[in-house]
């Protein structure tokens, strides 16, 4: 339903988990560095609800992560990609 979008990076986090602790294991995973919180977004889809933790860091190698499809791109470029309805909410916490 929501394929060919463009989205941040995410995880799940389960009730009673650290988010902070999950936002730094995904934060390594995408080689970012110097997390913080830097907002909340909360957003509804049809069928189902989602909150998102946001998280902002610092990118060292830009480009392609992991050699995947992920990419680091410049908040400029993000602000033109077509994302999710929440990821879109999110871009307000993107400096």
């Amino acid at each position: 339903m929501l394929g060919g979008l463009w989205e941040f990076p995410t995880c799940v986090v389960e009730g009673g988990s650290d988010p902070v602790r999950i936002a730094a294991a995904l934060a390594a995973t995408y080689g970012v560095s110097d997390i913080r919180e830097a907002g909340r977004v909360a957003h509804a889809y049809s069928h189902f609800k989602v909150d998102l933790w946001v998280y902002g860091g610092r990118v060292e190698e830009w480009g392609r992560v992991a050699e995947g499809e992920a990419e680091w791109v410049e908040a400029e470029v993000l602000r033109d990609l077509s994302l999710h309805g929440a990821h879109k909410k999110a871009l307000k916490f993107i400096d």
